[in-house]
């Protein structure tokens, strides 16, 4: 069904022009544009909640093996943050249309010399790969900003504000594009630094769960503010069995706790009943 609809999907992708039939003739693969769209569309159901847990055999799976199956490596995450708009400066230029790009997933330009547009990531790179583009730097990666959020996170508990895949993002451009980045060696040293502070913080912060645990505390849910795709991917499935055994200890530690209760109350009654029992015969 795919291969019946890619002749027509790709006409959608690029407008026939002098110019684009160039890029629409190495932008063939990129059919794969309409898998993206449902993957996108697909992620903002699940966040807002409205997607529910897929069923086999007409039951639901378990919630463990529902999040299992969402665990992606990191080619995939870069897949999805390709997706991502990226400001690029074109070298061609669209006569057809206003200049603009008709895809699945909107409209893109225009499309003139010497004036920056918003294109997604993954047009970007082939744009820049067939020498059509140069990828204007994005704000927050740059070593001024990056070094602002390091020293944040080094000197601040919480987590500092970046963009949510901002690793995915930064591995292409300094992949595709690292000419067009300044100071891009720089750049990947301090992003490595502020993964591994980040990476740190999420470890202390499973240890101060376990420990809360241990010492009779609660741990249905973790809140994780500012915590980007990469990183959630990288401890989703450990964190969601860790919190399935804290809740379990959790029940398990209650359900003593009542048992202890119950026989406690029922070893006061047996006590108690024999001298109630005494005094009601001596007022009889």
């Amino acid at each position: 069904m795919l291969g019946a609809m890619s002749s027509s999907l790709l006409c959608n992708v690029v407008t026939s022009t002098s110019s684009s039939d160039s890029i629409a003739c190495r932008l063939d693969r990129r059919v794969v544009v309409v898998t993206r769209s449902l993957l996108r569309a697909i992620s903002h159901e699940l966040r807002k909640g409205r997607v529910g847990i897929p069923e086999v055999s007409g039951r639901p799976l378990k919630v463990a093996r529902w999040t299992a199956m969402f665990r992606m490596r990191s080619s995939e995450m870069e897949f999805l943050a390709e997706q991502e708009l990226v400001s690029v400066m074109p070298f061609f230029e669209l006569k057809e249309n206003g200049g603009l790009l008709h895809g699945i997933s909107g409209d893109f330009g225009p499309f003139h010399p010497s004036m920056a547009t918003h294109v997604p990531l993954w047009l970007a790179i082939k744009l820049k790969q067939l020498n059509k583009c140069r990828i204007l730097q994005p704000s927050w990666f740059t070593v001024e900003h990056l070094m602002e959020r390091l020293e944040g996170e080094n000197t601040s508990e919480a987590f500092e504000s970046l963009p949510f895949h901002y690793l995915e993002i930064a591995t292409l451009l300094l992949k595709n594009a690292p000419d067009d980045m300044e100071q891009a060696e720089k750049m990947r040293l301090i992003l490595e630094d502020i993964q591994h502070t980040r990476q740190e913080k999420i470890r202390n912060g499973l240890c101060v769960l376990a420990k809360d645990v241990q010492t009779g505390g609660s741990a249905h849910a973790v809140q994780l503010n500012n915590v980007a795709a990469m990183e959630i991917n990288s401890v989703r499935q450990f964190m969601t069995k860790s919190l399935k055994k804290f809740y379990e200890l959790n029940v398990m530690g209650g359900a003593e706790v009542i048992s202890q209760s119950q026989s406690q109350s029922q070893a006061s009654s047996m006590d108690a009943t024999p001298s109630s029992v005494s005094r009601l015969r001596r007022h009889r």
